[in-house]
C-alpha cells in the first residue's frame, strides 16, 4: 500500500470514530440536559465554533499550502511550528478581546430567548 493510501485510509478511520464520538456525546447529553441547558450548549457551541474559526487567522490553510517547503526535521522545519502557534496565540487574544466588547450585546441578544445563558 502507498503512501497515500495509508494516509487517506488513516484520515478516513480517524474521521469515522470523532464522528461516532460526536453522535455519541450529543445522543447522550440530549437526554440528560433539559431542553433550556441543550439550547444553552448549542448557542455555546455555535459561538466557540464561530470565534475560532477566526482566531487561527487562517493559518490551517497556510500550513496546508506551505509546510511541505518548510519540512526539514534536520533544522526543525525552519520553526514553522512556532510561527503557527505565535499567529493562532496573537488571532486567541485579538478575538478574545472583541469577545469582551461584544459580550454585553451578545448576552442582551440572547437573553429573551435563552435565560439561562447569562448565569
Amino acid at each position: 500500500m502507498g503512501i497515500i493510501e495509508k494516509q487517506a485510509t488513516r484520515s478516513a478511520i480517524f474521521s469515522y470514530l470523532g464522528a461516532g464520538l460526536g453522535f455519541i456525546t450529543i445522543m447522550w447529553l440530549s437526554h440528560l440536559l433539559t431542553p433550556a441547558e441543550n439550547g444553552v450548549r448549542g448557542l455555546l457551541l455555535s459561538y466557540a465554533t464561530l470565534f475560532a474559526q477566526f482566531a487561527n487567522l487562517g493559518f490551517t490553510s497556510i500550513t496546508n499550502r506551505f509546510f511541505p517547503y518548510f519540512r526539514n526535521k534536520d533544522k526543525g522545519h525552519h520553526g514553522f511550528l512556532f510561527y503557527a502557534m505565535i499567529v493562532s496565540l496573537l488571532g486567541f487574544i485579538i478575538c478574545y478581546i472583541i469577545f469582551l466588547f461584544l459580550k454585553p450585546q451578545l448576552i442582551e441578544n440572547n437573553q429573551a430567548k435563552s435565560p439561562l445563558f447569562i448565569t
